[in-house]
């Protein structure tokens, strides 16, 4: 719970964690989304302002179970300030490969890190490990 400006104690909840897709215009490979996407994540879900505390793992090749083929990158912050009654570490990775259209698009997973309800990375992984393309709606 946190106190509003002129208000009383109002309950909030956010979720352990997040995914989803998002377009990626600009970029030139999957490594170069895998390796960005990630960190723009945990910097702006937990360590804003500060970037001194995100670290950043090697991008790798990863491939679902429909065959599409990609980069993976995982970033974590570690250090973020609590300043804050909820301020944790957070976590994120970005499965960046080219869509049936040839357009370059990422799928990413940002969530907290060492708290109840922590999404593991093996999880993460399996749920990366489902990306598929969207059949055509001309084909239904």
């Amino acid at each position: 719970m946190r106190l509003g400006p002129g208000q009383g104690r109002t309950k909030e909840y956010t979720p352990p964690a997040a995914a989803g897709s998002k377009g990626d215009n600009g970029a030139r490979n999957t490594e170069e989304i895998a390796g960005a996407d990630p960190k723009t994540w945990v910097h702006g879900q937990y360590t804003q302002p500060d970037r001194a505390v995100v670290r950043s793992g090697p991008v790798g090749s990863f491939t679902t179970e429909s065959g599409i083929r990609g980069g993976l990158g995982t970033v974590w912050s570690a250090g973020v300030e609590k300043s804050k009654e909820c301020a944790t570490d957070g976590k994120a990775m970005t499965f960046a490969f080219k869509n049936a259209q040839g357009d370059l698009v990422p799928w990413s997973f940002y969530g907290a890190e060492d708290v109840s309800g922590e999404v593991p990375e093996a999880t993460v992984r399996q749920i990366a490990a489902t990306v598929q393309f969207a059949e055509d709606p001309s084909d239904s």
